[in-house]
């Protein structure tokens, strides 16, 4: 198993508070991607923590995008992948 922190804009509000229906759409596609085992959104960090089977970011990335683009059409916002660490 690998970790990975994902770093996504547009999830939050102006003020800085969190859009949870954002946050909520996102964890719902990530998790029906292949080879993601498990999501956690870190709300002090405003990062997403993944347990992924993939060994390479590239493949992570790939799979956060695609499931960033069916949950911005959800809710009709845009969301950009800005990081994609690896975790210890």
């Amino acid at each position: 198993m690998n970790c990975y922190y994902l770093q996504i804009e547009g999830m939050g509000f102006e003020n800085g508070t969190v859009c949870v229906p954002c946050v909520f759409a996102f964890l719902k596609e990530i998790e029906k991607q292949k080879g993601v085992m498990s999501v956690r959104f870190l709300s002090m960090e405003k990062e997403f923590l993944v347990a992924s089977e993939d060994p390479k970011p590239e493949k992570v990335k790939k799979r956060a995008l695609e499931a960033l683009k069916k949950a911005g059409l959800s809710l009709g916002k845009e969301f950009r992948l800005r990081s994609v660490r690896t975790c210890c």
